[in-house]
């Protein structure tokens, strides 16, 4: 079978071509849903779906469904790590400069 079997046994090698299809995938599904302000495709499942259905037929056609699922995860990950930061920043917060961070003895 292909790498897209749901067999466990079979071990699955992703190349590179196929990545890079699978990343062009989840890139233009992002894209439609952040034309759509859905940030959680998990959550928001059926918006997504009927908000950007082509793009989630490729996107889900062109990877595997572990990354699919992964990918979705960390997209909202990374959107609740970005409000967070945006938060402290408007509070006066800066990041740490780890360059000048010296070493407590």
């Amino acid at each position: 079978m292909g790498w897209f079997s749901k067999s466990p046994s079979e071990p699955v090698v992703v190349h590179t071509k196929e990545r890079r299809k699978c990343w062009e995938a989840r890139d233009e599904f992002f894209a439609c849903l952040d034309s759509n302000e859905i940030v959680d495709a998990i959550k928001d499942d059926k918006k997504a779906r009927k908000a950007c259905p082509a793009q989630l037929e490729k996107y889900e056609n062109s990877c595997i469904e572990t990354w699919i699922e992964y990918f979705k995860q960390k997209r909202v990950a990374d959107h609740t790590r970005q409000q967070k930061i945006a938060e402290l920043e408007a509070k006066g917060y800066r990041p740490l400069d780890t360059m000048q961070v010296k070493e407590v003895r």
